[in-house]
């Protein structure tokens, strides 16, 4: 019993400045790489920041899109809500009867197959 508690107090030490050195070296490594991260937002493909898609007062509004596609919106678990064909989405508002204070997702079929997904509160 003598010796297990000799060698208990030899390695619980050991241990702890281990865990110290472990945290020590991921914490100056998580610091060192905050400055090698780049300004996010010029990383966005040029069509992502010009592309909108917005709720308000009971109508989708889209912003940025060209020619024509479809507008399909799902609820949160996948059921789909409405589906829309439409000749020209440039500056397209959408008359739709959400239920307020639910998320929905809009995605975007275009003729030129690019496909848009965006997330919409309705509020």
């Amino acid at each position: 019993m003598l010796i297990i508690s000799k060698l208990h107090l030899k390695i619980v030490p050991l241990i702890r400045k281990l865990l110290l050195l472990f945290l020590f070296l991921t914490t100056s490594f998580a610091i060192a790489s905050v400055h090698f991260v780049p300004n996010i937002t010029t990383n966005l493909h040029p069509t992502q920041a010009e592309k909108k898609v917005f709720f308000k007062e009971g109508i989708l509004y889209f912003e940025g899109f060209q020619g024509d596609g479809t507008i399909e919106v799902y609820s949160l678990i996948g059921n789909k809500v409405s589906e829309l064909k439409t000749q020209e989405l440039n500056a397209f508002q959408f008359n739709i009867n959400l239920q307020r204070g639910n998320m929905y997702v809009v995605r975007i079929l275009l003729a030129s197959s690019e496909v848009y997904t965006f997330k919409v509160i309705a509020l």
